[in-house]
């Protein structure tokens, strides 16, 4: 709630720079993925597994580059433009996790099914829900799973702490993303959270 609720991240959800300063850059990022960074690095002591070990925002490709496999990954799951391997900095997050899936026993991060975001949001689990923006100049959308009192029932039982554009609060997950994309949604917990 106290990251939700910051003044700086109430400004919409383009990069503190677009609209503070007024620049306008394709590569500025939402303030979803910066509220989603400062509330794991609140409760999760283990929270660079979350950003391949760099204690830093994960939306910078050029802290990575050492990392063959890594780069590797994200040229098979981003698109070629013009016969040029392309990536959007704003949807960078969303491949780390991905990437960081793949390795659970050693990261600690799992990509998990609603269901079960559900019920690790409940135990006080730090749960991503992401979901990526392939579109040219599309952004992506990053919330944290918030536990509540219902039961689950289906996808539409989840509340998210949702920081973007159309106002920050607890939303259903339906509003937070818009109910075309529920399908595209990826959920990642770290189940080595290290609860501080």
């Amino acid at each position: 709630d106290m990251v939700m609720h910051k003044f700086s991240y109430k400004q919409g959800n383009l990069g503190l720079y677009e609209t503070v300063y007024g620049f306008k850059s394709q590569n500025s990022q939402p303030f979803c993925n910066h509220a989603v960074f400062e509330t794991i690095k609140k409760v999760d002591g283990n929270y660079l597994s979350f950003l391949l070990n760099i204690d830093e925002p994960a939306w910078d490709l050029r802290k990575y580059k050492k990392n063959i496999q890594f780069v590797n990954f994200l040229k098979k799951n981003n698109c070629l433009e013009n016969g040029k391997y392309k990536f959007k900095e704003s949807n960078l997050w969303f491949d780390i996790l991905d990437y960081q899936s793949t390795k659970t026993m050693e990261t600690g991060i799992a990509k998990i099914t609603s269901e079960q975001a559900f019920y690790m949001a409940q135990l006080g689990y730090v749960v991503i829900a992401a979901w990526k923006n392939t579109s040219k100049n599309g952004r992506p959308h990053f919330v944290t799973v918030r536990p509540c009192e219902e039961e689950y029932r289906n996808m539409n039982s989840l509340k998210v702490a949702h920081v973007g554009g159309d106002g920050n609060g607890i939303k259903d997950i339906t509003i937070a993303f818009g109910s075309r994309r529920l399908t595209q949604i990826n959920f990642y917990c770290n189940i080595n959270q290290n609860f501080i």
